[in-house]
Parts: structure tokens; sequence; C-alpha cells
């Protein structure tokens, strides 16, 4: 075999060396390196078990979600409805309250107003039948005597009186 280049030797040691090496690969480098691949096999298969049942939980919960979601739209909705027939309630008292208090505040006014209209028709009347016994007191004062000037100014306010009340009304 040297003719065709080899060496029996060396060809016997390298495969001794060849046997040793695949006897400690196989023993300290391809049985751990198996055992990770496995353990690394497996927890990727717990992850994908808890990936689907996170995902199935998920599921559940947008769903109990959406359920909620229209429990709480049919509540708000119940809640507004209730509130626009409060709001339209306190809205017609309090517009019921104020056509009250207004109709109590004009017939105070107008009440006020006849007493105003009274007392000043009483003062004018007064007025009146003073200046006329002013003027009368003046201007006969010099032509007829005590006696006569009071006859004639008694007779005068109340016939003054008399058609006063004519007008009155």
């Amino acid at each position: 075999m040297e003719q065709f280049g080899l060496d029996i030797k060396l060809l016997i040691a390298q495969v001794t060396n060849f046997l040793i090496f695949l006897f400690i690969f196989k023993k300290f480098i391809s049985k751990p390196f198996g055992n990770y691949i496995a353990n690394e096999k497996k927890k990727e298969n717990e992850k994908e078990k808890m990936m689907k049942e996170l995902s199935e939980r998920y599921e559940k919960m947008k769903e109990e979600e959406k359920k909620w979601q229209l429990g709480m739209q049919k509540e708000k909705e119940a809640i507004l409805s209730e509130t626009a027939k409060i709001a339209e309630r306190l809205k017609n008292d309090t517009l019921a309250q104020t056509k009250k208090d207004s109709e109590e505040i004009l017939a105070k006014a107008e009440k006020q107003i006849s007493n105003e209209r009274q007392t000043l028709y009483d003062d004018l009347k007064r007025k009146t039948v003073d200046l006329s016994t002013y003027m009368v007191e003046r201007g006969l004062r010099e032509y007829l005597t005590e006696d006569v000037q009071r006859n004639l100014t008694n007779h005068i306010v109340n016939k003054l009186g008399k058609d006063v009340s004519k007008y009155e009304n």
C-alpha cells in the first residue's frame, strides 16, 4: 500500500483517533446537545399550548366584554331616558311655579297700582276741594258776610262732591 501513498500505521492512527473522537463526541457533545434540543422542543410545545390557552381565554374575555358593553349601553340608555323624564318633569314644575309666581306678582302690582290710583284720586279730590274753597273765600270775602260765605261754601262742596262722584267711575 505504500505504493499507493498510504501508510498503514498512519491510517490505523487516524482511524483510532476518529473512533476516540466519535466516542467522545457521542458521550460528551451529542447526547447533551440532543437533550438540550429536546428540552427546547418541549419548552416550545409548552409555549404553544400556553399561547393557545391564552388566546382562547382572550377570546372568551372579549366576548364577555362585548356582553358587558351591551349591558352597560342598555343601562346607560335607561339612565338617560329616566334623566330626560326627570328633567322634563322638573322643567314643567319650574314653568308652572314661574307662571304662578308671575301671576302673583302681577296681582300684587295691580293691587298696588289700584291703591296708588285711589290715593292719588283722593289727594287730588282733597286738593281740588281746598283750592275751590280757597278761591271762593278769596273771591267772595269782600262781597259776602261770613255766614253767607260758609253756607255758600258748604253748598258748593256738597254739590261738587255729588258731581265728582259721577266721574269717579
